[in-house]
């Protein structure tokens, strides 16, 4: 089966703490803590080893300290100086959550070098269908950005497809380069590609069909509680879960480009099929504690149409600044 390789430059600890009430200012004891090594990329690759996808997840961190600790034979470690950071969650019984993030340490020029030759080395070795850089995107100890058209090089010349999953400005200039083959926003992130609010699903439609011009070919676009909406050639697909108990919505993200991939390598005409498990595997995520999958025996319905009510209104309208 083709499978997919995952490159995180910042991956992360995660930290969750489970809290009867956050109060800001008083001190709290947790009822429950979890940890797991993470980062985005990190997680989709172990949603889709849990499907028992080929997978591996590339993360630029000294391997003898962290592949002991990590004992998951689908990670590569490429030599650096860096430590993980730490991403702290804090979770109510009602679903609400609060983040912390520490931001991505830099990457020294060689830390880089290396990171790209152990992604080539994965590519090379697994043969992917689909290569995915993921998560923050840090920059060099010189203050330069890093180049992630080295990466999408090498995977086109293996003959993989590039996802970028990130955000902020760098997601919307590497979109608008048309270098990515896949980029999955939220509406925030879609609406600051293109530079206007998303309103609706229509103004989500169109907006994707404004980055496919660009030279992206898949769109998928996060809505929360609204569902997903993706789009690809003349296909517009919107689909949405059953409702489910929220206990920790970090990774959910994650999640559903995880399913996405795990449908489209075995299924690759499927687009719709693929749109209908990201949605399923998200939803099911937001049900589990951990800010990665633990299990995806059990997943949600989900209802799948390429009749999009363009008129429906977004509960959380993207907005771009």
């Amino acid at each position: 089966m083709p499978g997919v390789v995952t490159l995180t430059p910042a991956p992360s600890i995660d930290r969750s703490y489970f809290v009867d009430h956050l109060t800001p200012g008083a001190v709290h004891r947790a009822a429950q803590v979890s940890e797991e090594f993470a980062g985005k990329g990190v997680n989709v690759s172990y949603g889709l080893h849990l499907a028992n996808i080929p997978t591996r997840a590339v993360v630029p961190l000294p391997a003898s300290e962290w592949s002991r600790r990590s004992g998951t034979p689908w990670l590569s470690f490429s030599d650096a100086s860096v430590t993980p950071r730490v991403s702290i969650t804090v979770l109510e019984p009602d679903g609400t959550t609060t983040k912390i993030n520490q931001g991505a340490p830099d990457l020294a020029p060689e830390d880089w070098v290396n990171f790209v030759a152990e992604g080539e080395a994965a590519i090379a070795d697994l043969q992917p269908q689909w290569v995915a850089m993921c998560g923050a995107l840090p920059q060099l100890t010189d203050s330069s950005a890093i180049d992630v058209a080295a990466i999408a090089t090498v995977a086109q010349e293996a003959g993989a497809l590039f996802a970028l999953d990130t955000s902020g400005p760098l997601l919307t200039r590497w979109a608008r380069s048309g270098l990515p083959d896949l980029i999955k926003p939220n509406a925030d992130e879609l609406a600051e590609c293109v530079g206007r609010n998303l309103l609706n699903l229509g103004d989500v439609v169109d907006a994707a069909r404004e980055v496919n011009a660009w030279g992206v070919n898949y769109v998928v676009v996060s809505l929360g509680v609204d569902g997903m909406v993706g789009v690809h050639g003349n296909i517009a697909i919107y689909a949405q879960a059953e409702a489910v108990d929220v206990v920790n919505t970090i990774g959910a993200g994650d999640a559903s480009l995880a399913g996405f991939f795990s449908h489209l390598v075995s299924h690759p005409d499927d687009f719709a099929g693929s749109i209908g498990a990201a949605v399923s595997w998200g939803s099911a995520k937001v049900a589990q504690p951990t800010s990665q999958l633990s299990s995806i025996e059990t997943l949600p319905e989900v209802s799948v149409t390429d009749v999009v009510d363009h008129a429906r209104p977004l509960s959380e309208p993207g907005r771009h600044n």
